[in-house]
């Protein structure tokens, strides 16, 4: 986990919310976001262009609100590579570096997996 989280934090924008003091209380999970991004975009962006599934946490007014924040779930697992993190990597950097298109990657309605 700590190899995308610690690239990430080089960018500014690149918000991780997990605390990476202690990885072992993350447990291979961490929550990320680019501030300015909506992260249903963001996610159907990971998705369409790079085929990585991450899970957009949004927050909403109570009494659904489980959280007050929005982030992407990242959990990469034992079986994913390094070539595979560092595909991660670069798929943010093109997101903090060039933007989502909202008008393709439409952040309100329908499965991330655009089987409506």
């Amino acid at each position: 986990m700590l190899r995308w989280a610690n690239a990430l934090k080089a960018h500014p924008r690149v918000k991780v919310l997990t605390n990476l003091a202690e990885p072992a209380q993350a447990w291979g999970v961490a929550a990320v976001y680019i501030d300015g991004v909506d992260v249903r975009t963001l996610a159907r962006f990971l998705m369409d262009k790079y085929r990585i599934i991450v899970v957009p946490l949004v927050g909403g007014a109570p009494p659904k609100s489980v959280f007050d924040y929005q982030a992407l779930r990242v959990s990469p697992n034992v079986y994913t590579t390094l070539e595979e993190i560092d595909t991660v990597v670069m798929a943010m950097e093109d997101a903090v570096k060039n933007g989502v298109p909202e008008d393709q990657y439409p952040a309100e309605g329908g499965r991330l997996d655009g089987a409506d």
